[in-house]
């Protein structure tokens, strides 16, 4: 694809008049270019696919805010509602006085704020709002995204020194640790508690949800809310949060508002983030609050307060380091506090400062190996004794919700495997179709997907388990 850059300051520009420039230029120095891509606005975030894997680090675990629609990823950043993007190929820079093309050889980060405008009083009012608004928006992102890091320098030392570590990474690049809104990053967690992705990100949707005063108007293909404040959560019961989905989670979070509020609310919260507060002192200040335990502090701590050091130790974390690390703790069969404890020491002894950021990309290496395992154990035991009689004519992908005919009856379920091509004859297609939703009214009309996706994520089936195959949310 070619995209047009059109550049507003025109003494950026100035200097390349009658110049030939013969190297593709640094994302960094794209920063803040203002691309137009049919008809729409988008700048350039200043990083390329190596140095922000979006997908990896937008669906680690560490945000549930995100969505991805074909080749964007929407989601919602403080008041607005951003979209990013990858755009590859040449990017010419365009000047009124001289025309001057520089190529651009990795693909980079693009933005766009999806707010809907305000109606406008006077057009040069309207563009100043507007180019404050993405420099606003740009700067968020950059904090975000802990830019600040540079994740390659990281890795290439990591590599370098860590064989098992060089293998287990070498399929990701750009993954990063976020900087969430610390209050946002609490909930989220304490959510996050014996339960898989797809649901925690749905539970904190559907808690956004219920306050519509937060509806912030946007062009995006669904509702979005701001996370609610901290006064607004004060009114949420537990009797609303169990209705809502969040079952023995829902006490702890309306106990842990409530003892936020007397701790000094807002103040609190930021006191977590004011310089000279370590990473300890953060752990015991957070496990004040009920639902948060040494992991959820920990992942408070990486993925919001900065704290680049915090590992947080679940099971996949307990499994890698007793295969790869620590074998003397191969026999071990629980895992203490002083085991936690004896594993965080020895990944920042091993990784440095930034043990963190090693620490989530073996954890991505080590959950993708653990889906893996399991989708091969479900395609296993969910296999359908007899084939359905499929009738449809198109090409579907694994993952994708059907209707589909079996017995005589109107059944509805998701793709496991399809084959390569369809042929005249029905199609062999591996497809897991739980009670629970063949018996839903979901199964007898034409629903939309975000709802079958909704009760196949809170049902307790092995299906709900498997996050990849929930990845169609």
């Amino acid at each position: 694809m070619h995209i047009e850059m059109k550049v507003e300051d025109a003494s950026t520009c100035q200097k390349y008049i009658g110049t030939k420039v013969e190297e593709p230029r640094t994302c960094q120095e794209l920063l803040g270019t203002k691309v137009e891509v049919d008809g729409a606005l988008w700048s350039v975030l200043g990083l390329s696919n190596r140095e922000l894997d979006l997908e990896g680090t937008l669906f680690s675990g560490q945000s549930f805010r995100w969505t991805k629609h074909v080749t964007q990823f929407v989601g919602v950043l403080r008041s607005d509602v951003i979209a990013l993007a990858y755009y590859s190929g040449h990017v010419g820079l365009r000047c009124a006085s001289s025309p001057v093309k520089c190529a651009q050889q990795e693909p980079v980060v693009v933005y766009r704020r999806l707010n809907t405008p305000k109606v406008p009083e006077c057009k040069k009012e309207t563009l100043r709002e507007r180019s404050d608004d993405l420099d606003r928006v740009r700067e968020s992102l950059l904090d975000y995204f802990n830019v600040d890091v540079d994740v390659q320098a990281l890795l290439s030392s990591w590599r370098s020194m860590d064989l098992n570590f060089a293998k287990k990474s070498e399929q990701f690049h750009g993954l990063r640790t976020l900087q969430l809104d610390t209050l946002e990053a609490i909930v989220s967690f304490i959510c996050s508690s014996n339960n898989n992705i797809p649901r925690i990100s749905l539970m904190v949707e559907r808690l956004c949800a219920m306050f519509p005063e937060n509806h912030i108007e946007a062009t995006t293909f669904q509702v979005r809310y701001k996370f609610p404040t901290l006064v607004q959560l004060m009114r949420v019961t537990e009797a609303q949060l169990r209705l809502a989905g969040f079952g023995f989670r829902a006490p702890f979070v309306v106990k842990a508002v409530s003892k936020m509020v007397s701790l000094g609310g807002d103040s609190w919260l930021g006191s977590l983030r004011r310089f000279g507060v370590g990473r300890e002192q953060a752990r015991t200040m957070l496990q004040q609050l009920a639902g948060v335990g040494p992991k959820v502090a920990d992942c408070i701590c990486l993925c919001s307060l900065r704290m680049h050091d915090a590992i947080p130790v679940d099971t996949h974390c307990w499994q890698l380091v007793r295969r790869d690390y620590l074998p003397a703790l191969a026999a071990a069969k629980s895992l203490t506090s002083e085991r936690y404890n004896q594993i965080g020491s020895f990944f920042r002894s091993h990784f440095g400062a930034h043990a963190g950021w090693a620490f989530m990309f073996l954890f991505s290496a080590e959950l993708t190996r653990f889906k893996r395992k399991r989708i091969a154990t479900q395609k296993q035991a969910l296999e359908l004794e007899s084939r359905p009689d499929v009738k449809i004519s198109s090409f579907f992908q694994p993952n994708a919700v059907i209707r589909f005919k079996a017995e005589g009856h109107q059944s509805m379920g998701v793709v496991l495997e399809s084959p390569l091509s369809i042929v005249d004859s029905p199609p062999s297609l591996l497809v897991y179709s739980p009670p629970a939703l063949v018996d839903s009214p979901l199964s007898s009309v034409d629903s939309p997907l975000a709802q079958v996706v909704s009760l196949l994520s809170s049902m307790d089936s092995p299906l709900a388990q498997v996050d990849s195959l929930l990845s169609i949310m």
